[in-house]
């Protein structure tokens, strides 16, 4: 019985040279550059981006609050010590320092068009300041003596929402202080706020987990709205002018409230506690800053994370994070008082 032969022996001479030339071919391929269409994006990943850190900043005392302008140019940090630095987010330089209030400033926000800073904190005004030179353009008086926990201006920069510790907003008009509305969301401090892109809604978190969707001029109950158990949250409308909330719940994970879908909860778990949440604009993804120290970034999505590069390891847990509405830029604040600015990878690095 003869030996069974190897398989090359039953092709014939055609069959080998075509063989030949494919391989040539493949070997030849192999040398090519890859064009940059058909590369993956080493900037996103699964629809999480990476950052750099570019500049770091100190304050003994604490950083209480932060909010970048619309163009990312600019940073304000406020704490403790009831001062506000504008910091250019290009070179990490102050632009202006604020001596916006006698206590801690707790909350900081920007009008759309950049011209104007809004700082709050535990004295009894909101001070709003003019972005071109740093002068004060007017004090709104809110005497009740509760702290001022989020600020949000509306699009076209007439009007103010000054959320309180005692879980009311409070809609005023930049220009004159007068009331526009007052709203009486939650038992507890409001965590954040932020206006439709129309300027006729109202979204408004409050920790205690009550998420409201409120006419901002308007009377009456929320239009919509939904409870829940929670900590930090974070809330904003997407592209379709649709709620969006980002909440922590007790059980350490974090919820996305989304009502324009069929299943608007989806629960995300960590393994360290979340102190700080914060979603981008575009609602694709969120940061998440938890009791190790250390800011994790997830897509919406996909679920895919990864997690921000981190220098000094004994800077303590995170206190806030905050990003600029590109998502290009990113602050983290830490409990010992030290702050990291991150800018996103751009492109194929």
């Amino acid at each position: 019985m003869n030996a069974q032969r190897p398989f090359a022996v039953y092709l014939d001479g055609c069959t080998m040279r075509v063989l030949y030339a494919v391989l040539l071919l493949a070997i030849a391929g192999c040398g090519r550059p890859v064009p940059d269409s058909a590369k993956p994006d080493k900037a996103v990943q699964d629809g999480v981006p990476r950052f750099e850190q570019r500049h770091r900043f100190q304050d003994p005392r604490g950083i209480w609050a932060a909010a970048f302008s619309l163009k990312g140019d600019l940073v304000a940090i406020g704490g403790e010590s009831g001062n506000v630095a504008v910091i250019g987010t290009s070179d990490g330089k102050p632009r202006f320092r604020l001596p916006a209030h006698s206590k801690g400033v707790h909350s900081i926000a920007f009008s759309l068009d950049g011209d104007w800073a809004a700082t709050g904190g535990e004295d009894e005004f909101v001070n709003i300041w003019s972005m071109h030179d740093g002068s004060l353009g007017n004090r709104i008086p809110i005497p009740e003596g509760k702290i001022k926990t989020a600020l949000a201006f509306n699009p076209d920069g007439t009007l103010l929402a000054v959320g309180r510790s005692d879980g009311s907003v409070r809609v005023a008009n930049v220009r004159t202080g007068e009331t526009v509305r007052e709203i009486r969301h939650a038992h507890d401090q409001i965590a954040d706020i932020a206006f439709s892109s129309d300027g006729l809604s109202l979204v408004v978190a409050a920790y205690v987990g009550r998420i409201g969707v409120w006419e901002s001029t308007g009377r009456g109950d929320p239009t919509l709205e939904y409870n829940g158990v929670s900590g930090p949250a974070c809330v904003g409308f997407n592209s379709r002018n649709s709620p969006v909330a980002m909440l922590r719940r007790t059980d350490g994970s974090v919820m996305v409230w989304r009502p324009d879908l069929e299943s608007p909860v989806k629960n995300r778990f960590f393994s360290s506690s979340v102190l700080a949440l914060r979603m981008s604009a575009d609602g694709k993804w969120f940061a998440a800053g938890l009791a190790d120290g250390t800011t994790r970034l997830e897509s919406v999505l996909s679920g895919a994370r990864g997690d921000l590069p981190m220098e000094n390891m004994r800077a303590g847990a995170v206190r806030l994070i905050a990003i600029s509405f590109s998502g290009r830029h990113l602050l983290v604040a830490h409990q010992n008082g030290e702050a990291q600015l991150y800018e996103q990878i751009m492109g194929d690095r």
